[in-house]
């Protein structure tokens, strides 16, 4: 699922464009609309979401985080 902490349609609007665009060149276009629009609306209606099993990425440089735990 992708989520905005949008406040307000003013201050801080609920868009999602940027988060659809990233998610597409990670999951496709179609799963990706999945996590904003027929998964959510499967919520509100209380229906199941059919979801594959999660997978482990693994990062291509450490974190910052990583950094401080290894000194």
């Amino acid at each position: 699922m992708i989520a905005t902490d949008a406040h307000s349609v003013d201050q801080r609007p609920p868009v999602l464009s940027d988060a659809v665009k990233a998610a597409s060149g990670i999951i496709g276009q179609a799963a990706a609309l999945r996590l904003v629009l027929d998964n959510p609306q499967a919520i509100i209606e209380g229906k199941q979401i059919d979801a594959p099993e999660p997978v482990m990425m693994t990062m291509k440089t450490r974190s910052w985080f990583q950094k401080v735990l290894d000194m």
